[in-house]
């Protein structure tokens, strides 16, 4: 007999501030009431479960979980405390003071219109700062408020920003669909692809064949491609991100798989059937584009490239990156799969013409002396010299169009 379980419906049940504060701490007791009882029977840990041995791989202290483990004990916590209270419970604090909440729908939609506003201005340092100092009693009643973050923290180019924030979010939404597609862009974007990939077939398998699933999973896919050391590994990866991407399309007609399927059938040699898929969706695309939207235009100038439209292919790319501003991992993502087109067609001078609409900031990686102290024998850094090589140092940076640096930290040219 099928068995189809019917949790009572919790979703309208608000936690308070306080025993949200106590999940954290309820979870763990749940983790130790667990690890105690198969102490008790016999168990050890051990790499992998294993029953005749008795060994498990989380009898470990709780602090040592994965986050995945730690979510599931964090969500069995929760949906207890919200039964218990869609009963008709009450739930009272020490001293038998009643738990009240200081997060509410009001407090809550403010960070909301904070965040749209700040991403109306993107700035990497503002955006940290905003995500250091949330509120988590608030935050944690809106899985909007991680997943707007955490998008921010990718469009900047920062996916180890952006984990921390889905990871985080996920703790209190582990069901959410958005957050799970957005960490698994996170983790493909900081190069963890094999992560992603089981993370995205996972959902797929759960049945989430939707555009954003498949055109992600399908992602990953065509980035292990381009990593695979062995042809046939390769080979497989292509073909089946090549085949993920098509069903997509295929469901939605969407310009983002639809694009992708076409670039990947010129790397299959398909150049007749990716010309075709290019020519419809930039037919579609030039008909409902709002001309203000990143991914169109850039999609339009994918598709200009397949076609063989080398000026307009340019002119396309360079709109798309005026929209974006710093965006920079939009625009790092749109340059990649550029080269990756012309890696296939496109003399030396026409492949020039498409980098030149690509004017991203230089990384730069420095290392100087500190300034020198007082008691320092011999002169290196003397403190007076600090005014002329800040200014020395700002005109080669500008001359460098530096973006992005690494530094240590310490009293000196940095």
């Amino acid at each position: 007999m099928a068995y189809n379980p019917k949790p009572k419906d919790t979703s309208g049940i608000r936690l308070t501030a306080e025993l949200k504060r106590l999940t954290e701490e309820m979870a763990e007791n749940v983790h130790d009431v667990w690890a105690s009882q198969r102490l008790g029977e016999g168990w050890s840990h051990g790499p992998e479960r294993n029953d005749e041995r008795k060994q498990h791989p989380s009898l470990i202290p709780y602090a040592e979980l994965s986050e995945s483990e730690k979510s599931y004990d964090r969500n069995m916590v929760l949906q207890n405390i919200k039964y218990l209270l869609a009963m008709g419970y009450s739930i009272k604090g020490p001293g038998d003071q009643t738990v009240v909440s200081d997060a509410d729908e009001t407090a809550v939609q403010r960070e909301i219109n904070s965040l749209k506003d700040l991403a109306s201005r993107p700035d990497l340092s503002r955006a940290a700062a905003f995500w250091k100092a949330r509120n988590k009693a608030i935050w944690s009643d809106s899985s909007e408020l991680y997943e707007q973050m955490g998008n921010m923290f990718l469009k900047a180019g920062e996916p180890l920003g952006a984990f921390d924030v889905l990871r985080e979010g996920l703790g209190y939404h582990p069901d959410n669909l958005r957050l799970r597609q957005l960490q698994a862009h996170a983790l493909a974007r900081g190069g963890a692809v094999l992560a992603a990939n089981s993370l995205l077939q996972e959902l797929a398998n759960e049945g989430h064949r939707d555009e954003e699933t498949l055109g992600i999973l399908a992602n990953s896919h065509k980035r292990l491609w381009l990593e695979a050391d062995g042809a046939e590994q390769s080979s497989e990866h292509l073909r089946k991100a090549y085949e993920l991407y098509c069903e997509a399309y295929r469901r939605t007609s969407g310009y983002y798989p639809g694009i992708n399927a076409a670039t990947l059938a010129m790397a299959l040699g398909e150049w007749e059937q990716a010309r075709s898929i290019a020519n419809a969706v930039r037919t579609n695309l030039e008909v409902s584009r709002n001309g203000g939207d990143y991914w169109e235009e850039a999609t339009l100038g994918e598709c200009a490239l397949i076609l063989g439209f080398w000026q307009e292919a340019a002119d396309y790319y360079a709109r798309a990156c005026q929209i974006a501003g710093r965006e920079f991992g939009s625009i790092t993502s749109t340059l990649r799969n550029a080269r990756l087109l012309l890696n296939y067609t496109g003399e030396a001078s026409e492949k020039q013409l498409i980098e030149s609409c690509f004017q991203i900031p230089a990384v730069v990686v420095f290392a100087g002396h500190m300034i020198d102290q007082p008691d320092r024998a011999a002169e290196r850094y003397p403190p007076h010299l600090e005014p002329a090589l800040r200014e020395q140092l700002r005109e080669r940076l500008e001359s460098m169009n530096a973006g992005f640096g690494y530094s240590s930290l310490a009293c000196g040219s940095d």
